[in-house]
């Protein structure tokens, strides 16, 4: 990073005179940092047909571009867009310039297909008999499980992204094994 010297003319004045003219120009030196760029995507990590929202705001600057997988004129100030996310990867720059120089920040997106998998050996068993339950979530980071009605200790609690479980059935009646992740 440099910091950019730039020199600005504060005032003009001329004075006309019978004798002759005067001229003063009265200048300043200033250093001036380039712009400074926040740049933030959210989430950084997502499913594949979700939204992520690009927000930025910019501080020293005249005039800012977007790159990447987006492009043109941005607002030098701040902003926010929503993007739908069709596709595994997306890079996103802007680029700004200011009377201290120019400045860029760049973020990047990852997407990623989601894949669910809850499975019973069995879908009917005799009372208190066992069911083995298998499941395999990616692109999601928590999981938890219940049942309905509830049985408390059967099936329920925050439960990791894949994994087998062996649950028994009530004396009597349906249960449902539910997991929902997200």
């Amino acid at each position: 990073m440099s910091i950019k010297q730039t020199v600005i003319i504060v005032g003009v004045v001329a004075v006309i005179g019978l004798v002759g003219v005067a001229l003063t120009i009265v200048l300043m030196r200033g250093n001036f940092p380039p712009p400074e760029i926040s740049l933030t995507a959210y989430p950084t990590q997502a499913i594949l047909g979700n939204t992520a929202k690009i927000s930025w705001s910019v501080r020293g600057a005249n005039s800012c571009v977007a790159s990447g997988d987006w492009a043109g004129e941005r607002d030098s100030v701040s902003g926010r867009e929503r993007i739908t996310l069709a596709k595994e990867k997306y890079t996103y720059t802007l680029k700004c310039e200011g009377s201290g120089g120019t400045a860029d920040k760049t973020v990047e997106i990852v997407a990623q297909q989601m894949l669910f998998s809850f499975t019973a050996d069995k879908n009917q068993v005799e009372p208190k008999g066992s069911v083995r339950l298998d499941w395999d979530v990616s692109g999601l980071t928590r999981c938890s499980a219940g049942t309905s009605p509830y049985r408390i200790g059967v099936w329920s609690g925050n439960v990791p992204l894949k994994g087998t479980k062996t649950v028994f059935a009530p004396d009597s009646g349906t249960i449902t094994f539910k997991l929902q992740c997200s």
